[in-house]
């Protein structure tokens, strides 16, 4: 298998500021506990799990990041694309026979 080529692209924590600066909305959401560890400031704290409850309830403007998910995203594709395809298929392989 060919290793997966993605659009996302990893952003750094002064792009991230820039964007705040410039008035874009970013969206937090993390668990309270981790956000109380530490977050940007500027930032919107929403709960992932209060968005999926009631998915109306949440009123975002269009360009809003919702940079934990990108972060997220972005570990788990590297680290497939380190591992290599080939060795993720056959461990899916050897884990459901």
């Amino acid at each position: 298998m060919k290793e997966q080529e993605t659009s996302f692209r990893e952003l750094q924590l002064d792009e991230v500021k820039k964007l705040i600066d410039d008035g874009y909305d970013v969206v937090d959401v993390r668990e309270d506990w981790e956000w109380n560890k530490g977050h940007l400031p500027g930032a919107r704290h929403v709960v992932l799990s209060s968005i999926l409850a009631n998915p109306t309830a949440q009123k975002f403007e269009a360009g809003t990041q919702a940079i934990a998910e990108v972060i997220g995203l972005g570990a788990a594709v590297d680290y497939l694309n380190e591992l290599g395809m080939d060795a993720v298929r056959a461990h899916e392989l050897d884990i459901t026979e």
